[in-house]
């Protein structure tokens, strides 16, 4: 059965599943998800649907299980940088001496 997950790909968490909130409520509404999947795959797979509808569905399922693909940026910066990756967030300091 599949598990819902959050766009990195990781099961939802103990606070996602907190008794009464809105994830806990859909989770247990959807079979853990399953019933979401299952209607994804079903306009995916499905002939009645425009082939717009099909693709955003088969996005949605590519992006939810697998997670969404890493956007490069190009920057053009002078000066010495340090980057850091920090409570899931990418930091950039510049250095001392660079200015």
């Amino acid at each position: 059965m599949a598990k819902f997950t959050s766009e990195t790909g990781r099961a939802a968490g103990k606070a996602c599943k907190k008794k009464g909130s809105l994830t806990a409520k859909v989770l247990a509404k959807t079979k853990d998800g399953q019933k979401l999947v299952d209607a994804l795959m079903r306009i995916v797979t499905g002939t009645r649907a425009r082939n717009a509808d099909r693709i955003k569905a088969a996005t949605k399922l590519l992006e939810y299980g697998f997670g969404k693909p890493i956007q490069q940026v190009d920057t053009n910066v002078e000066g010495s940088f340090v980057v850091k990756w920090k409570d899931g967030e990418l930091e950039a300091e510049k250095k001392d001496g660079d200015d």
